[in-house]
Parts: C-alpha cells; sequence; structure tokens
C-alpha cells in the first residue's frame, strides 16, 4: 500500500475520534499501525510510543507503516523530532525499519503553525494535509468521552492491575471498593469505563479482574503520572557522586512503619534478572496513612539531601505519597527489613525514569507467572 492510502485511512481514524488535551489513541490497519497523543509534554512518552510501535512492527510481517502522531504539542517540532531520531536510532532493532516501506517508524507533528515529519519524504508530504484537517479542523468538538485517569479512578484502576499482575484473580467489588478508598459511584465509573474498553471481566458473584493487559488504560495513565503522583524528589548537595544505595542503607537503620522500596531496587524483587545495571535513584513510597515521619527524618539521615529545583538536577532519591487505605506493600523488604512498593507503583517508577524498555520487560515477565508475591 502507498505511503499516501496509509496516511488517508490514518486520517479517516482520526475524524472518529474528538480531541482531549492529554489524550491518545491507537490506529491499526492490516498494513499499518500508529498511535495519535494531543498536547504531550514530556519525552518519556515519545520513547514509550516508539517502543510500543517497534514492538507492534516486529509482531507482525504484514506491518508495512508505523507512525506517531502529536497534535498540538508542547514540545517544540524539531526538538520532537531529534529525540524521534534518536529513539528511533538508537534504541529501536534495525530489523524494524527492514519491516517497514518508509524504512523506520515515522513521526508527524501537527499545531496550528504547520506540520513537520520525519522522514520528511514527497510521499508524506502528499498526505500530510489530510491528517491535519482531521485534527485541526474548527468544526471538530471536544473530545468529552469517559477518561479512566482521574485521581480516584486512578487508584481503583492501580488495585485491579496489581490482582492481575501478581495473578491474584478475582476481586469483590466492595474489596475493591475498600482498598481504593473510594465511594460506589466512583467505583462503578471505574468499572463501566474499563468494561466498555473490554479491559475487565464481571462475574455473577459481583467480582472483576482485568482480563487482558489494559494498554488502552495504561497508556492514557502514563502522561499524567506526574500530576496524580506528586513525587518529592531530592538531590544530594554536598558534590559527592549520588549513592542510592548507600541512602537506602542508612535508611533500613531504622525501623519504619509505612515506608517502601520501589524503582529500579523494586523491580529486581519481582524480575531477578531485571536488566539494569546500577539503580539510578532510590524511589520510596509513603502510605499516608501510616504517617511515617521520614520528610522529618531525611535531615539526619541525609543533611546534604535538597529538593529538586531544576529539572537539569540529578535526582538521587524520589518519595511518592500512597493515599489509599491499603497499601499492597510487600511484607518481605531488603536488608534492614523495608517492603517492597507493589509491582505496580514500581513500573510507574520506572516510566518516571524513562525505562520504558525495562518496564515493558518487567509486565512480560510478571504476564507468564514471574515472582508475583502473595495473594
Amino acid at each position: 500500500m502507498r505511503i499516501d492510502n496509509h496516511l488517508s485511512a490514518l486520517a479517516i481514524h482520526m475524524r472518529g475520534h474528538r480531541t482531549q488535551e492529554g489524550g491518545a489513541y491507537r490506529w491499526e490497519s492490516p498494513t499499518g499501525v500508529g498511535e495519535v497523543r494531543f498536547g504531550e509534554s514530556a519525552f518519556r512518552d515519545i520513547y514509550a510510543s516508539a517502543v510500543r510501535l517497534g514492538r507492534r512492527v516486529l509482531s507482525s510481517s504484514g506491518v508495512k507503516f508505523a507512525i506517531l502522531v502529536l497534535v498540538r504539542s508542547k514540545i517544540k517540532p524539531d526538538t520532537a523530532i531529534r529525540e524521534w531520531r534518536n529513539v528511533v536510532e538508537s534504541i529501536l532493532s534495525p530489523r524494524i525499519g527492514e519491516n517497514l516501506d518508509l524504512g523506520r517508524p515515522a513521526l508527524v507533528v501537527v499545531n496550528d503553525e504547520g506540520e513537520w515529519m520525519d522522514p520528511d519524504t514527497p510521499e508524506m508530504r502528499k498526505g500530510i494535509g489530510k491528517i491535519r484537517k482531521a485534527v485541526l479542523s474548527p468544526r471538530r468538538a471536544r473530545w468529552h468521552a469517559p477518561q479512566a485517569s482521574t485521581p480516584r479512578l486512578f487508584e481503583a484502576f492501580k488495585i485491579l492491575f496489581d490482582a492481575w499482575l501478581r495473578g491474584h484473580g478475582p476481586m469483590p467489588v466492595g474489596k475493591l471498593q475498600e482498598s481504593a478508598g473510594i465511594a460506589y459511584p466512583t467505583t462503578a465509573r471505574a468499572l463501566k469505563i474499563l468494561e466498555g474498553r473490554g479491559e475487565i471481566l464481571r462475574h455473577s458473584n459481583r467480582s472483576v479482574e482485568i482480563s487482558r493487559f489494559p494498554s488502552e488504560t495504561w497508556n492514557e495513565i502514563l502522561p499524567r503520572i506526574p500530576v496524580f503522583r506528586c513525587p518529592k524528589t531530592y538531590v544530594d548537595a554536598s558534590g559527592r557522586r549520588p549513592d542510592p544505595e548507600h541512602l537506602l542503607e542508612r535508611l533500613s537503620r531504622r525501623t519504619w512503619n509505612g515506608l517502601a522500596v520501589g524503582g529500579v531496587i523494586a523491580a529486581r524483587r519481582w524480575d531477578p534478572g531485571f536488566d539494569l545495571h546500577g539503580v539510578p535513584r532510590l524511589d520510596l513510597c509513603v502510605h499516608i496513612p501510616a504517617n511515617p515521619p521520614i520528610f522529618e527524618a531525611l535531615s539526619s539521615i541525609e543533611p546534604a539531601l535538597q529538593e529538586v529545583r531544576s529539572p537539569k538536577e540529578e535526582i538521587v532519591l524520589a518519595i511518592h505519597p500512597i493515599g489509599r487505605p491499603v497499601s499492597l506493600f510487600e511484607k518481605v523488604g531488603p536488608a534492614g527489613g523495608i517492603p517492597y512498593a507493589d509491582p505496580v507503583e514500581t513500573l510507574l517508577d520506572l516510566h518516571e525514569m524513562r525505562l520504558v524498555k525495562q518496564a515493558d520487560e518487567l509486565i512480560e515477565h510478571l504476564k507468564r507467572g514471574g515472582d508475583r508475591g502473595p495473594a
């Protein structure tokens, strides 16, 4: 199929959706795959989309066209293209390009000032107007479809996703409601959204479970991680090389209630073969109902820690609050007894660090029945 025909099919698909800031959806045809994102502002989302498209290309010999479309992105077009080329050339397998008619996955950036693309070819130029018209027409209504990504619905989803990753089976709706700390109408709304997406199964005994990998909800949530999790991040102002593992060792000298280790350290608990050298930073989850005095204790444990003021600073510690009634922390932890965070919080930590490949591999390990912890 010609590139122009792929773009025409994508444009028709896009006209059937309504746009919203931060929204995203996927497109698939027998010979093409794509993702469309609105108002993206994080490079990690570009990386994640590239990896997902690459995996889809490798999983089907019939796919000859792959594309990511950024609509009114907050990332400058030239910066987005530079980052896209970097991930395509340095992270994705060369075999992906061998399967595609363009020789690589394509990126299109569309906003009110114009359109930009990579690769910039005559065939791409020919069809790009259809994409622009499909998403920027003034007659298009705003999208008000149900969203799973609100803070309370986020908690309900995380609990169901954790149960699925650990193979715990169906969960009574009442238990879900109590664990997430949300009212029944909110629980019912979350389940209705997930059911509409084909991501949960309801059982006759009023229990529910995730039915398959919830890709639509997961991809909707990832761009909103900083908003939902509200992490507090710290740097080592002493000028020394950051040493997250030493910081954990010092924390472990105390007895804590309501504190868990996440990030790379927890990922190695959930998958002993986790593929990453070193520990980029220490991730901690704080169960707010238990009220552990972690923030008050930091200055005495490590006086050089200061809150991050610039995105260019190297984070040594990230603390994530967990407000729901049930923490889902593991009872067994690394040396010192601090528990491990659950798999979902661990995955979110990895995505914050842009360890998208490692996060995807951890999901696959757990799906295959890896070490899931107690039910």
